[in-house]
């Protein structure tokens, strides 16, 4: 039971990209209804590994990294439930990147043919997947600025408040509180801070009250505060919203 509303979860998600019939939320969840399970601190895909398939997130906390010859790592993309990973690098036969857990994760894995098959016979998969892969890329793009333009203070505020989007969008948040699994050296990896950077710069966002982070669970009790101090918009995550309307009631996918 617990697996089918995984898949149906996923089937779902792809709703937020507009609207879709019931049978083909019900083929997508069919696709996805083979979930195995995944410890946390695991590499589901590793750079270089064969394409062959398309891994969905049914649950927990995931990243896309590369990792440098140094042992550096940086965070390129976190995959929430309902993400998708291997669409964009099945032109390239391998993974460009490294997929790995930060939370134990249910995760299915799809035929590449077998999904891009559906996809090619429903228009609204279809188009809700390119609009899926036009978002992720717009994602990939504001985190360049935000590593190359952006303030520590304005990289990790705009990071929350991202996040704080995608979560309610998938109806995993509460008001404006939200799980987020992430320790410094993960927000560090991610905003090419240094770990002692990262601290500060939380510290400094807990004393001017924009922020309340208690072991695992962030809240933000004045979003349009923090992303007003952060530079962030929403639009370019595609979900259709005037930026008041991001933080407003939770969007339950369900």
């Amino acid at each position: 039971m617990q697996d089918r509303f995984m898949a149906d979860q996923f089937g779902r998600k792809l709703q937020v990209y507009g609207p879709m019939p019931d049978a083909d939320v019900a083929d997508l969840a069919a696709l996805a209804a083979d979930a195995v399970c995944v410890g946390p601190d695991c590499d589901m895909v590793r750079e270089g590994d064969p394409c062959d398939s398309v891994l969905a997130v049914l649950r927990g906390f995931a990243c896309r990294y590369r990792l440098l010859p140094g042992g550096q790592r940086q965070i390129t993309a976190y995959l929430i439930p309902g993400d998708l990973f291997g669409l964009q690098d099945g032109a390239m036969r391998a993974a460009t990147s490294t997929i790995g857990t930060l939370t134990p994760c249910a995760v299915a894995q799809i035929p590449r043919d077998a999904f891009l098959d559906l996809a090619r016979r429903r228009p609204a998969i279809d188009r809700a997947l390119r609009l899926a892969t036009v978002t992720d890329e717009a994602i990939l793009q504001e985190w360049l600025v935000n590593v190359g333009r952006r303030t520590a203070y304005q990289r990790i505020g705009h990071l929350l408040c991202e996040l704080l989007v995608r979560m309610r969008a998938i109806g995993a948040a509460q008001g404006h509180s939200y799980d987020l699994p992430l320790t410094q050296y993960d927000i560090g990896d991610t905003t090419a801070l240094s770990v002692v950077h990262v601290n500060r710069t939380l510290q400094q966002l807990r004393g001017e009250g924009l922020i309340r982070w208690d072991r695992r669970r962030v809240d933000i009790p004045n979003p349009e505060r923090l992303a007003a101090a952060s530079m962030f918009d929403p639009a370019y995550l595609g979900l259709g919203e005037a930026p008041a309307d991001s933080f407003g009631d939770d969007r339950l996918i369900a």
